[in-house]
């Protein structure tokens, strides 16, 4: 069996799925990856997050992708070649991963031969799909995409994977695949050997905020919800673990990140290694995400839960996915320094109320099936045994 993963980002793979390939390179699997922005070797420890990884590293065919906007020339180009990569590795089974590669794999792959299994993998929908964006050419891409996707993912050998169930009901009533041809597997997963449950430290409260530093992604109401804080004479350390985004659109400005940096209680942290993240992770009371970015299940989370620790959260599908709220966290109905200042205030102020919520962040991995080996187990489900047939 020959597989080739398609990804727009070799960081991402290393991070979220590399353990995937692991896994199906241990039942025989001859793996390639096609991927942009290829890492150089010496980056791949630190982004490595599976005790599994094996000394060698797939065969890896680099792509040209843009990644945060749409670049009709590239992005054509890029499907041809997705079909060549899928040529050039005699892959019976091609999974494609993230929205771009999705899109223009699929309509890449439309009449090719070679594959008998096409793997379609949303790990959300991202700003494309942002429905608060109703500008004209947001709206004008949207219907684009769509159009790619029902195009693209029309043969009956695409089976598309959903990691929440509302991404999944939006895509197949919007008639983009059929609800029979795709799957809801809950993230990328993490392992607990690594993530392991963590005594709750002692200490002034300390609350961590893990990933892109993008507006989407609710950084900018950090810095206000410490000052927030600091006025009340809550001690409180908030700490930021992530890249600055620069060529993302979406960054933040060198003013507001010089803000965010000068925030009384903040701890910029800058991007914290893979294998630091459990250390971190055990070292903070609680994790928080205000975000309204279109994602899947955000790994911070599952990594949180796993560790023991509760989410502050917005009212994200990806976030409700993993967190309810008074439960093992707290939903934010509106993402204001206010509302984030007071969910922290519960939490720091009564330290019974933080162990409840730990304890229910540890049930929650332990019964969600968020443990890296059942999703690498549900995904290698769906790739037929040979490349001869496909599982129903």
């Amino acid at each position: 069996m020959r597989v080739l993963y398609v990804c727009n980002d070799h960081a991402y793979f290393e991070a979220h799925r590399r353990p995937l390939a692991n896994a199906a390179a241990a039942l025989g699997a001859q793996v390639t990856l096609a991927t942009g922005h290829v890492l150089p070797s010496a980056q791949l420890d630190s982004r490595t997050v599976s005790v599994d990884a094996p000394r060698s590293s797939p065969s890896i065919i680099p792509l040209d992708v843009e990644r945060h906007r749409f670049d009709l020339k590239r992005d054509i180009r890029l499907a041809f070649d997705i079909r060549a990569a899928a040529r050039s590795s005699q892959a019976d089974i091609v999974h494609l991963m993230t929205l771009k590669p999705v899109v223009f794999g699929a309509l890449g792959l439309l009449f090719a031969a070679g594959p008998t299994r096409v793997i379609a993998t949303f790990p959300g929908l991202g700003r494309v799909f942002d429905r608060s964006d109703r500008a004209v050419h947001a709206r004008l891409r949207r219907l684009l995409v769509l159009i790619g996707l029902r195009i693209g993912l029309a043969p009956a050998r695409v089976h598309a994977i959903f990691e929440t169930l509302e991404d999944r009901r939006l895509l197949t009533g919007l008639g983009v695949i059929p609800t029979d041809r795709t799957s809801h597997i809950s993230g990328a997963g993490v392992d607990p050997h690594l993530f392991a449950p963590a005594p709750l430290p002692d200490g002034p409260f300390r609350l961590l905020y893990a990933g892109r530093i993008l507006r989407a992604k609710g950084v900018a109401v950090l810095a206000e919800t410490a000052a927030w804080l600091h006025a009340r004479n809550c001690p409180v350390e908030i700490l930021i673990a992530g890249d600055t985004a620069e060529a993302d659109p979406d960054a933040l400005s060198d003013a507001e990140l010089e803000a965010l940096r000068n925030a009384p209680g903040v701890t910029c942290l800058g991007l914290v290694p893979a294998h630091d993240m459990p250390a971190v992770l055990a070292a903070a009371h609680a994790v928080v995400l205000p975000t309204r970015y279109q994602e899947g299940i955000p790994r911070i989370l599952i990594e949180a839960a796993a560790v023991g620790r509760p989410a502050i959260v917005s009212q994200n599908p990806g976030c409700a996915a993993i967190i309810a709220d008074d439960v093992n966290g707290f939903i934010l109905s509106e993402v204001t320094a206010a509302a984030l200042g007071t969910a922290v205030q519960a939490l720091a102020s009564d330290r019974s109320r933080l162990a409840s919520l730990s304890d229910g962040a540890l049930n929650r991995f332990r019964s969600g099936g968020f443990a890296m080996a059942d999703i690498n187990l549900a995904t290698l489900k769906l790739y037929p045994a040979s490349g001869t047939a496909a599982p129903t």
